[in-house]
């Protein structure tokens, strides 16, 4: 078996930040804040890869850090400071194996396990027992491929997560007729999981056109976890998918460059509708987008007229649910949307 090559590393940070604030803080909630963060991250880490056979290859690689936080904190709002401290090992690695079945096509698999540090939440009115968030966990199977012709290239990755401890982001309305009462936080959900397809194709007809699209399928789900309040009760939240995540998007694009320097562009996007938040079941609708390109270039310059939303479709990107407006303050949505039609011209130079 041919040789393997190795490389190791060491990484150490030690932050820290500082926030002496007065005005209008926490959307209101309080008017002073005085807080220290100390956060210190050692971490020692290594690959090794080598060839098993001519075509075959694995690699390994793996990170072990100690992340340690420390938080001081007061508010106006609040009598008491708030000291919490957190000291956590995380452990992630990955072994992967490659096999080359030709010169033009290539088949991989693949085992990871990743992870994200936990942390504080600072806002004043926030239950004891939801300001530390624990880390999150992330184990992911994967394989794929990738082939190519003279005129193609395609490549295909299918995926399976499991997530434990997921961080989850959640808003809640402390006061129902209390709209400045409304804030978001970070907590962790039990388990979840994730189910998914990437593919992409590009392929030139002609030798001046290309064609382009990519698919991605995506079924994600949070179990069901408990939610403490404020209030000493609990809300049941989860069994069901995660926010922000479509079970679908889409893009198809046509490029024609003519040897005389013009050339044009034209992409279509589409996207499944999501839930807005883990706090709430609102969702987004499905939204479908149009844009292009037409390019001159001569010698080093080129101009192009662009557009994007060719049809000025109005697609929600975030969703708000609260109470905001009198006399009974029912929770409703309010949503942000994306940008409508928009042209320009641009003028760029290689010089």
């Amino acid at each position: 078996m041919a040789g393997g090559s190795a490389a190791a590393g060491l990484f150490y940070k030690d932050l820290e930040e500082k926030d002496r604030a007065n005005g209008y803080l926490f959307s209101g909630s309080a008017s002073a804040l005085n807080s220290t963060f100390d956060i210190t991250d050692l971490a020692v880490y290594g690959q090794y890869g080598r060839s098993l056979r001519p075509r075959l290859s694995v690699t390994f690689n793996g990170r072990a850090d100690r992340y340690d936080i420390a938080y001081r904190g007061q508010t106006d709002a609040g009598p008491d400071p708030i000291v919490l401290d957190a000291q956590e090992w995380l452990l992630g690695g990955k072994v992967a194996l490659v096999y080359g079945a030709t010169s033009t096509a290539s088949v991989y698999g693949a085992l990871s396990r990743g992870y994200r540090p936990g942390g504080i939440n600072q806002h004043p009115y926030l239950a004891a027992i939801n300001r530390p968030f624990d880390p999150e966990f992330m184990t992911t199977l994967e394989v794929g491929g990738h082939w190519s012709t003279a005129r193609s290239t395609t490549a295909l990755t299918l995926f399976h997560a499991r997530r434990s401890e997921q961080q989850v982001s959640l808003s809640r309305q402390q006061f129902q007729d209390d709209p400045l009462s409304f804030f978001y936080f970070t907590a962790n959900a039990s388990k979840g999981s994730g189910n998914g397809l990437e593919l992409e194709h590009r392929h030139r007809p002609l030798t001046n056109l290309v064609l382009r699209g990519t698919l991605g399928l995506l079924d994600t789900h949070v179990d069901r976890y408990p939610s403490p309040t404020k209030e000493d009760s609990t809300l049941v939240r989860g069994d069901r998918a995660a926010a922000h995540a479509p079970e679908y998007n889409l893009s198809l694009s046509a490029r024609y460059d003519h040897p005389s320097g013009l050339s044009g562009r034209l992409e279509l996007t589409a996207a499944d509708g999501f839930f807005y938040s883990d706090s709430h079941d609102q969702r987004s609708g499905a939204h479908q987008l149009l844009g292009g390109s037409l390019s001159y270039q001569r010698g080093d310059w080129r101009a192009t007229l662009w557009g994007r939303n060719l049809l000025d479709e109005r697609y929600g990107v975030r969703g708000f649910f609260f109470g905001l407006e009198p006399p009974s303050y029912a929770p409703t949505l309010y949503e942000s949307y994306g940008d409508p039609r928009q042209w320009g011209i641009s003028l760029s130079t290689s010089i």
